[in-house]
């Protein structure tokens, strides 16, 4: 560890605030997220000594915009009982195949105050939520998650609510669709193509 971490380390120590997670460390810099209490801390070497400590009042909920999209999703997958986690890395190598480089999320499925309120979902992708009042916002286009007797596969955005049971319902095989998710118990229940038909759909939707 070098001088200025080892002064970092003992100021945080002086205050009693103790860096837990070391996220990444580069030639020039190295970023170190802490708890204390209800607060993060972030600290910011820039070598030779130099750092500065940022303080943010974040929930601890908030904690996967600091870790890191793709640290969450692996540590999301991993979690899951064998069978499930090795049919949910398929399926997510096969849904990043076909959108290379799309923008990567991971939704917690907790509310602002920590509380869990829908199961966590990788997503993939993009686009634009308009609501009645104005405001948008924007969200993944095609989600994947676990859910307690399978998987689940969500294309979102689509406006026409019946067009995923209607095109896909038939040829899926034991599968359930909604407007806008299709569940079901393992990946060997249903015809993988019309499931990645259903997906690519979902990506070329504007």
């Amino acid at each position: 560890m070098s001088a200025g971490l080892v002064e970092v380390s003992m100021h945080l120590r002086k205050r009693g605030e103790l860096a837990f997670i070391v996220l990444s460390i580069h030639s020039t810099r190295c970023q170190i997220i802490m708890k204390s209490g209800s607060a993060f801390i972030f600290i910011l070497f820039a070598g030779r000594g130099k750092w500065s400590i940022f303080e943010m009042d974040q929930n601890l909920a908030n904690l996967g915009t600091l870790m890191g999209v793709e640290t969450q999703i692996a540590e999301y997958i991993n979690s899951q009982p064998e069978k499930k986690r090795a049919e949910m890395q398929q399926l997510h190598e096969r849904i990043m195949a076909l959108k290379p480089g799309c923008k990567m999320w991971f939704e917690d499925g907790r509310n602002a105050e920590g509380k869990v309120v829908s199961n966590p979902n990788i997503g993939y992708g993009a686009y634009t939520i308009n609501y009645a009042n104005g405001t948008n916002r924007d969200f993944f286009r095609i989600g994947l998650s676990a859910n307690t007797t399978g998987l689940s596969v969500y294309v979102l955005g689509l406006e026409d609510k019946a067009y995923l049971s209607k095109t896909y319902g038939n040829r899926l095989g034991k599968a359930s669709v909604t407007g806008y998710c299709i569940k079901f118990k393992s990946l060997k229940d249903v015809d993988t193509a019309v499931l990645e038909e259903a997906i690519a759909y979902g990506f070329s939707q504007k």
